[in-house]
């Protein structure tokens, strides 16, 4: 693999040489002995992850042919969900085309630019099925019983965000109220408060965000609940709360974003109040109901 230009993505190359055999241990070269014979002793962005010294594997295929593969090493992202949960997830080298078919989708190598950096120029400037980069996805679990869902925020650093999708997993009442949530505020507040009550009877009822990305850097993170680095395993609702009041402070000379976060953090608390609610609403009158019905039996 070789670095395409100054990108974070990798072109397959394949190098032919002549070699002498008393001079190579054919059946067991070193990473260095194969970057030397490449001409690469450079530590480039993908030619720097190769394992060192490590699982070369060389292929007998003819009496004075052998062909040596090198291990590529993993990269580390960390997902941290709304909650301060957090796990790691080792990303390897992936084909784009490999990575395009798990969404479903034929996205041109196009959609890999950024707003900061434009490395491409042209949507057939490289076959997809020939580039190569540490592609992934994360999928967060989110519930709107949970409060944190209230408060919840894509941050993230060392990767590009290129595709997200939101999709219901649970029974059919479900799904039917999470389409409520987009009907206006009297009906998505009826949605959200019967998606809670879903939730609360059987745990199987969730929302899946799934984020695919491509990492760009080392010591990535992906987080919805709003983290400032990997470290940050604080809930949603408090590093709202501590976004919030830093905003307060900063902003006691600018009296409008004051009233603005100040009328957001109303409005959310009456919203999550009106939710909780509804809920316990349901919950008792559903109870009070059975205890009467075992009454007359």
């Amino acid at each position: 693999m070789e670095t395409y230009k100054e990108t974070p993505f990798a072109l397959k190359k394949v190098h032919s040489t002549e070699i002498l055999a008393s001079e190579y241990n054919v059946k067991n070269m070193t990473i260095a002995q194969i970057k030397g014979l490449l001409g690469r002793q450079d530590d480039m962005k993908v030619c720097g992850l190769v394992v060192p010294d490590k699982k070369v594997e060389t292929e007998y295929t003819s009496t004075a042919k052998y062909t040596a593969t090198v291990s590529y090493g993993l990269l580390s992202l960390k997902q941290i969900d709304y909650d301060g949960n957090s796990m790691e997830i080792r990303v390897p080298l992936t084909k784009y085309e490999d990575w395009c078919k798990t969404f479903g989708d034929d996205l041109s190598i196009l959609y890999l630019n950024t707003g900061e950096k434009k490395y491409f120029e042209y949507s057939n400037e490289i076959p997809r099925e020939d580039l190569y980069g540490f592609f992934s996805m994360a999928i967060f679990e989110e519930q709107v019983s949970d409060l944190n869902y209230y408060f919840k925020n894509n941050t993230g650093d060392g990767n590009m965000v290129v595709f997200e999708t939101r999709t219901t997993t649970g029974s059919a009442a479900y799904q039917f109220f999470d389409n409520l949530r987009t009907k206006g505020p009297v009906t998505s507040a009826l949605g959200h408060t019967a998606m809670a009550f879903c939730e609360i009877v059987n745990d199987e009822n969730k929302v899946l965000h799934s984020v695919f990305f491509y990492l760009d850097g080392s010591d990535s993170y992906i987080s919805n609940g709003g983290a400032s680095d990997r470290d940050d395993t604080d809930g949603a609702g408090e590093n709202w709360f501590q976004g919030a009041w830093e905003g307060f402070t900063n902003g006691l000379e600018k009296p409008m974003q004051t009233i603005r976060i100040v009328l957001a953090a109303l409005a959310g608390l009456a919203l999550i109040a009106g939710i909780v609610f509804g809920v316990n609403w349901i919950v008792k009158k559903r109870k009070s109901s059975g205890a009467g019905d075992n009454t007359k039996k």
